[in-house]
This record gives C-alpha cells, structure tokens and sequence, in this order.
C-alpha cells in the first residue's frame, strides 16, 4: 500500500477502526474479569459463575439480531452504536452493586448493549463506500479485524493487571468508564459516505416499549439461565427462521445476494466451530500435555490464548501488504479462493499439533509446538474472517445492512455452540500424563478435527478451479471457432 492509499485510509477510516478498537477490548476486557469478579462479589460457585458466563456470552452474540433490525428500522447505525456503548455503560454500573438482581439487570444491559454494537460497527465501514461492492472493502475489513484483535489485545493485559493489582471491582468500573468515553467519541467522530441517509426514528413509544420488553426478557433469562439448558438451540432455531423471513421478502437479484451472504456466513460458522476448541478441548490439550515451563515459570494455559490477536497484530499488516503487492496486483483473488486457503492453514495448524504427539511418551510437548501451530491457523482466520465480513457487507440489500452483518456475531455464536459438541467427544475428563500414557488419544482427536478443514478447503479452491477451468474452455473454443472462420476464407 502507497503513502497516499494510506493517508487516505486514516483519514477516512480510523474513527470506526478506533471504535472498534475500544469497544471490543471493552468487551475481552469483561470477559477477562467475569467470572473472577461475579466469585468474590456475589460468592457464587465456580460453576455457578461459569453458567452464569456462558449465559452471557450467548446472549451478548444473540442479542446481535435486534441490534441489526433497531438500526435498519428505527434508529440508524450511528444512533444504534451510541446506544448500545451506552448500555453497556449503564449495564456495567449495575453490576458493580451487591446486589444480585441489580447485577443480572446490568447484564441484560450490557449483552442487549453488545448485540447493538457488535453488527453495526462492521456495518459502518461498508457505509464508508459509495460502491456497495467496492473490492477494496475485503482490505478495510482486514484493518478492521486487525483493529479489533488490538483492542481485545491490550485490554485483556490492561484489565487483567487492574483487576489483579486494585481489585476486580475497579477492573469492571474501568470498562465502563471506556464504554463510556467511547460512545461520546461516536457521538463526535463517526461519519459516513454522503449517499448514505439515516433517517433515525428516535422518541416512538413503540421503539421505547420493544427496548423495554428486550431488557426485562434478557433479565429473566439471566435469574433463571440454570433452567434453560436449549438457550442457543433457541436462538439458533429463530434466527434461521428469521433469515428466512429476509429471503422471502427479498426479490430477483436480492434473493441470488442473499444466497451468497448464507454461504459466506456458513462456512464462518464451520471455522468457529473449529477456533473455539481453544477454550475448550484445547485448552485441556495445553493444561496436560503441553510443557509450559518458561524461564523459571510455569505460563498459565488460559495465558496461550493470547497467541491469537498477537500473530493477529503481527501478521495482519504484513498480510494485507503481502497480498497487495504480489497476490492480487494484477487480479484480485475470489472470496471463495481466500477462504478455501484459509481453511487449509486450519487443516495445517491440526496436522502439526499431531504431529507434535509423536514424542517420547514420558515427556510433555514443548512449547513450540503450540506457538507454531497457532501461527499456522491465525493466518487461515486472516484469510476467512475479514472476508466473509466484506462479502456481507458487499452483498447485503440495502434495507437489510445491519440486519444482514448481525449474522456474522451469530456465526460466532453457532461456532460456540457446536463447539461444545465436539469437545466432548475429545479428551476425557480423566486424561493426565505420566510415563505410562499415551498421547495417542490427542493425535486421533486432531487428525479427525483436520477432516472438516481439509474438506471445505479443498472443496473450495476445487469448485473456483473448475470455474477457471470452463471459462479457459469456453475462450478456447471461441477462438478456435475463429481461427477456423478465417482459414476457410483463405
């Protein structure tokens, strides 16, 4: 990228790319402190607090599909942003309180807050675009995953060191006072391209009253989230109908776009699927099989997560640099191509942590196994993550934008749903190590997980292969035809 392109990217683009950046570390920042904060305000169980955090999680995702509607009908994407910052603001002031009804009201704020902020700030850099289908948007999607993995990033250590050092409850008074500045930093920054009108409804008794009805819903959900076991099934299940609803209104042209986004948003699904095992199957994998011993220390497993937005940060810029001048400089590559090679760096990632298995049974695996192989797959998340928000956002009717980009959080709801699925099925809860186990039992489990990646990849880069392959056919044959029509003249 020249000088120029880049001066033109700040100037335009970094508003949103530093909102996106203060909200999400928000929003990691929570989720660092969460269960540690709910066990010593409300001396919850752990796994009282774990449900209580799952719930949470679920919700913030879910709620993404009110989020997108409220902005597409009502309020605007702006508006929608500011709002959500403020909830989340309020919610999180309310949790900070002793008690516990007060603090599963905050968190119907704060996840309502988050299903506003999460589809609406992706929907605002498409709308930085006179084009919808401007190219260029797969790259301002790479900054903006780039700008997102920095937030969680930093806030995670931030929070973390504040929450440790003065007490979890300035961790999370910390968080809101960013929510806080954030939304104000909306409120004076963020603009968009002069073809886009809101025309944002904001004192309807109607709007106010579904708002309204949404927190005390969410409230309920929390006080009795112990007997609601199919929460996510639920959720699931509404938003396919709802995307049904979409594609039935839908006409012509919009209904092929529609099919398109559908894929896009499948197949993130497929790859959260597989990401997620990071706090799940693979987080076990680390505690018990790997060597975390590192000058004198033992690196906590929970702290390995933090190799994924830092190879982000690392590899982002260089990537899209990368792709730039030698990829795509004389034709852009398909989103189908991009993400049918990111799932096979995924497959790739799978492979080595099997491989690293084939070790001296009464050993643990080193280290740098683990951090090359989570290098491996956050360049195939590079590849898939920031192009299904741009193929969203390039394809999405423009009455349904915010609507359309809410299903890019869901998909990450989907991963973690099916995520728990094939984790159980992994490790057992009784596998340790010693000189009498294997580690035969983690090379299946991982060779059978590289399947799912190995075959979506390469269906892909097949199917776009095949395509190339009839165009060059069908050129050919013109020119044969050609080439005969002018030899029988002669």
């Amino acid at each position: 990228m020249n000088i120029n392109n880049l001066k033109y990217h700040l100037t335009n683009f970094s508003s949103i790319y530093l909102t996106q950046a203060f909200f999400n570390g928000c929003f990691y920042g929570i989720r660092s402190l969460f269960v540690l904060y709910i066990i010593s305000q409300f001396s919850f169980t752990e796994t009282q607090a774990i449900n209580l955090f799952a719930t949470f999680m679920i919700l913030c995702y879910g709620t993404s599909l009110a989020g997108g509607y409220i902005a597409d009908k009502a309020l605007g994407v702006k508006n929608t942003i500011m709002m959500g910052g403020a909830l989340s603001a309020l919610g999180l002031l309310c949790v900070l309180f002793s008690s516990q009804d007060l603090c599963f009201f905050g968190l119907a704020l704060a996840s309502l807050g988050s299903g506003f902020l999460k589809p609406n700030i992706s929907t605002a850099i498409g709308l930085l675009f006179k084009n919808p289908k401007d190219p260029k948007k797969d790259r301002a999607y790479s900054f903006l995953y780039i700008a997102m993995n920095l937030g969680s990033f930093i806030a995670s250590i931030v929070c973390g060191f504040v929450g440790k050092t003065y007490g979890w409850y300035y961790g999370v008074l910390l968080i809101s006072g960013v929510f806080s500045g954030a939304t104000y930093f909306v409120y004076k920054t963020m603009k968009f391209h002069p073809s886009y009108k809101e025309k944002p409804i904001v004192f309807k008794g109607r709007l106010f009253g579904g708002i309204s009805f949404l927190i005390f819903f969410l409230y309920l959900l929390f006080k009795y989230q112990e007997s609601l076991h199919g929460l996510m099934g639920i959720i699931a299940c509404g938003s396919i109908i709802y995307f049904g609803v979409i594609f039935y209104q839908c006409q012509g042209k919009e209904r092929k776009d529609v099919l398109v986004i559908c894929l896009y948003i499948f197949l993130f699904a497929l790859f959260c699927t597989l990401f997620e095992q990071a706090g799940t199957s693979l987080m076990l994998f680390y505690e018990k099989a790997v060597d975390r011993h590192l000058m004198g220390t033992v690196i906590p497993s929970s702290t390995l997560l933090s190799l994924d937005p830092l190879f982000v940060l690392l590899c982002g810029p260089l990537l899209i640099f990368l792709s730039n001048q030698y990829l795509e400089k004389t034709k852009p590559l398909t989103g189908l191509t991009k993400t049918g090679v990111g799932f096979l760096f995924v497959t790739f990632s799978f492979w080595i942590l099997a491989f690293s298995t084939f070790q001296n049974e009464a050993s643990f695996i080193p280290l740098l196994w683990v951090i090359g192989a989570m290098l491996i797959q956050t360049i195939g998340e590079l590849w898939i993550a920031p192009v299904s928000f741009s193929k969203i956002s390039q394809y999405a009717p423009a009455r349904y934008k915010s609507v359309m980009m809410s299903f890019w959080p869901m998909a990450i709801a989907y991963g973690h749903y099916f995520a728990g699925f094939i984790a159980q099925f992994s490790l057992n809860d009784s596998t340790t190590l010693s000189s009498g186990n294997s580690f035969e039992q983690y090379r299946s489990f991982f060779m059978y997980l590289s399947l799912l990646p190995l075959c979506v990849g390469s269906s892909l880069l097949l199917y776009q292969g095949s395509k190339i392959a009839i165009i060059l056919a069908r050129k050919r044959k013109t020119l044969s035809k050609i080439f005969c029509f002018f030899t029988f003249f002669k």
